[in-house]
């Protein structure tokens, strides 16, 4: 069992919270978590999640549970499909009432011939019919980046265009620029661009968004870094465009270090990072013996917390977040990590209070944990 004890500091003194009780099967993936809170000074019982797998680290399906009348009663279930390849082709969630279980809302996802995403689609239930709600359409190049993302709404049996994404990278393959635009008036307008300034190895030295006034781009806010020899990141600054000039602001900075085999971030104007040796400590050259996706903390949280996971040898990581409807809200990580132990921020500014999923992928390896955002 692994245990996460969250307390509050109320009266000068710590006192207890919420108790977060892990099982986990012989393969290391977790079977169980058992959510309490402390209630008169006792441990009482929240909720419960369940969850049972295939044998190669995807998930069958997740069972959620509510405490009520001194017993675990159900809430809903999320079922997981996959191709051949391993890749999930559906997740269907459905809610418990009448004691029966009823389909709700599911996420379909298609490939091309390649195993490159094609499309991703939400639907959600009306009997006795699976009725759209919308839909991305992907491209990719041959590596399998993706180059553009086109939403579509779906309403009164018609899908319509909402934004479109277009993507570019260097010849490395990592991100250094993204367009989003909107459809307006049967055309697609601009909207937004996000550019990035790439080291060598990877980590961006500057990130800078820009906003379009219907003829030109101009600046809004951006974050500059610095590294040291082993690029690590020792210097991070937030400015805003203000004035025709860059004034240092709040913002998330993310921070990189161990080159790019760990990742933080801090929300505020700046930070200054230094490094150190640590002795007796595991031997260098030992890596985790399985995949690992460790409870985030904390959580609840407000509004970032850290996700740990550990990797046995190099592997492409994709971890996504999703919203209780199956909607993906955002990407917190998409790129080949060295075999190791690994910390994540996600930051959840801008995200309505509720409950997420975190969705981990590497390899043949695949994980998912909730959490829940309380502001």
């Amino acid at each position: 069992h692994l245990t996460s004890l969250q307390e509050k500091w109320i009266n000068n003194s710590w006192v207890n919270n919420y108790l977060d009780t892990y099982t986990f099967n012989a393969q290391n993936q977790s079977t169980e978590v058992i959510a309490q809170e402390w209630v008169n000074n006792a441990w009482q019982n929240a909720n419960r999640i369940t969850w049972t797998w295939y044998s190669d680290y995807r998930p069958l399906e997740m069972v959620f549970y509510n405490w009520l009348n001194n017993s675990w009663q159900y809430q809903m279930r999320f079922n997981y499909t996959y191709n051949t390849a391993g890749d999930p082709t559906s997740m269907q969630m459905d809610t418990w009432y009448n004691n029966t279980w009823n389909p709700a809302h599911r996420s379909l996802y298609q490939y091309d011939a390649n195993n490159y995403p094609s499309w991703f689609q939400t639907e959600h239930y009306e009997s006795p019919n699976w009725v759209p709600d919308y839909r991305t359409w992907y491209t990719c190049n041959g590596t399998g980046c993706i180059l553009t993302e086109r939403q579509e709404d779906y309403d009164n049996g018609q899908w319509y265009n909402m934004a479109l994404n277009t993507n570019t990278y260097n010849p490395e393959g990592q991100q250094t620029t993204q367009i989003m635009q909107l459809w307006n008036n049967n055309a697609w307008e601009n909207s937004s661009k996000i550019s990035w300034n790439r080291t060598w190895w990877g980590s961006y030295s500057q990130e800078l968004l820009q906003g379009w006034d219907a003829s030109a781009w101009y600046n809004q806010s951006k974050s500059d870094f610095s590294f040291d020899s082993y690029g690590n990141s020792i210097f991070g600054y937030s400015y805003d465009w203000v004035n025709n000039t860059w004034t240092a602001s709040d913002g998330y900075l993310q921070m990189f270090f161990n080159g790019m085999g760990g990742d933080m971030g801090f929300y505020g104007q700046y930070y200054n990072a230094t490094y150190g040796s640590f002795t007796d400590v595991k031997e260098p050259g030992t890596f985790p013996v399985n995949f690992a996706l460790y409870p985030g903390f904390p959580n609840p949280f407000n509004p970032v917390t850290v996700i740990r996971y550990a990797l046995p040898v190099a592997s492409d990581v994709m971890m996504s977040v999703y919203d209780v409807l199956g909607r993906k809200v955002k990407i917190i990580l998409n790129q080949e990590m060295p075999a190791g132990e690994h910390e994540v921020v996600f930051d959840a500014t801008g995200l309505h209070s509720g409950t997420y999923f975190l969705h981990m992928k590497a390899g043949k390896f695949s994980q998912s944990q909730k959490l829940l955002l309380l502001k």
